[in-house]
């Protein structure tokens, strides 16, 4: 799940540009700004790029490209490095790339060329056009129709750009590698969509497109500027080219975005793919396989609970437009309570539960555990900084009054929870510090919980019939029993034999249960989910488990769903 970082000094999901282009109808195609920006680079493997560009597959106006293989070569052979290759792009070239005009408004847009992806999600400007979009949109990016100002002017003024223009669309894209994982692709879609949704309601509020639009080109007709800078100038007096790059900075730096829009519309984003990954990159040289957390988190069971880092930070992080679920949510959230329980505490429908944990996992504000109970198997965590000068150290000694190796000695080996409460405990009559220490030491990836997994296994009888051959068997022929208990005579003569070396199968009682429990012995399925799942307590479970253990071969090992989001394995 791990892969090492050494070799690559940008992961996949960083971005490498943030662009805003437009498309009317004396100006066509036109990129009015580009974050970061650096102008009069590689001017001639720019040309290069634009002949390479108009002859791919991936080029908009095939029928007027001419160039030949020989060019095409040299220009693959200019250009290694993607960031080298953006910047070495013509504003022309760009421009006729991120163009609105070359897909359908309302939809995604994603060009690919020579390691590079444009990402974007084009839409009309014009009042006139804007309704007929809102069909090509996901319902809850919609913008609901609002009362237009008395004047609201399509066509740009300012006499120092050529006159006649309108605008009819514009695009915000993102360029990415084309190494990126799709799920990458459609988080940065995702957020381009946001973007622009947010600037068309702008616009309809208050001609903000409009006006930025006209200020971004006439810098560009200033004749006297190089292209950089123009850009620095539009950088300058522009809030929206203030705001794209913040958005860049923000999303490269940290993953979280809560945006302002023109200081007015609030636009949040997370690329949970950066924001998992942080504190794995920094502390073990890693990256969590974001693949494997989002195959997880379609699997959390009521029987989950939830670890919150940071509960305040958590509730200071809400504004007043939230859901009133997630706040019902966190005036019930207790490490130890299961997310059913949870939900019931809280009258939230449990898929509304699941939602709310999806979300704080992905933003980085929560992982996946085990309720916390004395019956909780912890052991040392193998990627546990265990360094003498490790910050956590000097942490912990300042939360807790206590020394961070002594304590983590307690869980060297695998210990119960509870254990440490009895009499002879390390913290006996001091619980409350005990669990304050547990929650500590898992939000820091210091413990890693162990669950007990049950196999079928007996010795193979004289008819040389395996262990899952015989469960398949003993499922089949329960399912032609009438409910009730099941007897000796109610089994296959082979499968007899397997139990009559066990005396608790001569009571129908005994046998039923087992037989009930059969399903869970594969070895996939830990004793809190046969609780949950059959609705028994820990002690009547263990005690049949015990009655049978010569069929049974337990092992201790994490839950693979809580353990994706806790540790890299």
């Amino acid at each position: 799940m791990v892969q090492n970082l050494a070799m690559e000094k940008d992961p996949p999901w960083a971005p490498l540009a943030i662009m805003l282009s437009m498309y009317g109808r004396s100006i066509t195609n036109k990129l009015l700004f580009k974050y970061p920006f650096e102008a009069g680079r590689h001017s001639q493997s720019s040309l290069r790029s634009y002949k390479q560009l108009t002859s791919s597959t991936y080029h908009l106006n095939q029928s007027n490209s001419t160039t030949n293989e020989e060019d095409e070569d040299e220009c693959c052979e200019s250009i290694r490095d993607e960031a080298e290759q953006y910047l070495s792009f013509s504003d022309k070239l760009l421009a006729q790339v991120t163009s609105p005009a070359n897909t359908v408004c309302g939809q995604k847009f994603d060009v690919k060329i020579n390691g590079l992806r444009f990402v974007g999600f084009p839409l009309m400007l014009e009042h006139g056009n804007i309704e007929t979009q809102d069909a090509h949109l996901p319902p809850s990016l919609a913008v609901p129709e609002l009362s237009a100002p008395d004047t609201m002017p399509a066509q740009i003024e300012d006499h120092s750009v050529s006159s006649g223009i309108t605008v009819t669309s514009y695009n915000v894209v993102f360029v990415l590698r084309t190494a990126a994982d799709y799920s990458v692709v459609e988080a940065y879609q995702q957020l381009a969509t946001k973007l622009g949704v947010g600037l068309r309601f702008e616009e309809k509020q208050m001609n903000y497109v409009t006006s930025q639009f006209k200020l971004m080109l006439s810098i560009h007709e200033d004749p006297d500027m190089s292209e950089e800078q123009v850009y620095q100038k539009i950088l300058e007096q522009s809030s929206l080219a203030q705001n794209l790059r913040y958005i860049f900075d923000f999303v490269e730096s940290t993953g979280i975005l809560d945006l302002s829009l023109n200081e007015n519309l609030r636009i949040s984003f997370c690329l949970f793919h950066k924001v998992l990954n942080s504190g794995i990159k920094n502390e073990y040289g890693g990256i969590v396989d974001i693949k494997s957390i989002e195959q997880c988190l379609n699997q959390i069971q009521p029987y989950h609970g939830l670890l919150v880092y940071d509960h305040k930070n958590v509730w200071d992080s809400l504004t007043d437009y939230c859901s009133m679920s997630i706040v019902k949510f966190l005036n019930v959230y207790n490490p130890t309570k299961s997310l059913q329980l949870m939900s019931t505490d809280a009258d939230i429908a449990m898929r509304h539960v699941f939602t709310i944990a999806r979300h704080l996992v992905l933003w980085g504000k929560a992982c996946v555990i085990y309720p916390l109970c004395e019956t909780n198997v912890y052991f040392l965590a193998p990627t546990a900084s265990l360094n003498c000068r490790s910050k956590y150290i000097k942490l912990f000694s300042d939360k807790f009054n206590l020394n961070l190796t002594e304590v983590l000695n307690y869980f060297s080996t695998p210990v119960r929870l509870g254990d440490y409460q009895s009499p002879t405990g390390a913290f006996f009559g001091n619980e409350k510090k005990l669990v304050e220490i547990v929650i500590w030491m898992l939000q820091h990836r210091f413990l890693v919980q162990h669950h007990t997994y049950v196999h079928f296994l007996p010795v193979q009888d004289k008819f040389g019939k395996p262990g899952q051959e015989l469960k398949k068997v003993l499922l089949e022929r329960l399912k032609t029993v009438s409910p009730g208990k099941v007897e000796h005579r109610h089994l296959p003569h082979y499968c007899r034999e397997v139990f009559q070396s066990v005396p608790a199968s001569r009571d129908s009682e005994d046998l039923t249960l087992f037989l009930r429990l059969l399903k869970y012995f594969d070895g996939k399925h830990h004793l809190e989910e046969m609780m949950y799942r059959e609705n028994m307590v820990r002690h009547e479970l263990v005690t049949i488990l015990e009655k049978f253990q010569s069929l049974l071969l337990t092992c201790d090992r994490e839950d693979e769903i809580a353990a994706a989001f806790c540790m890299p394995t």
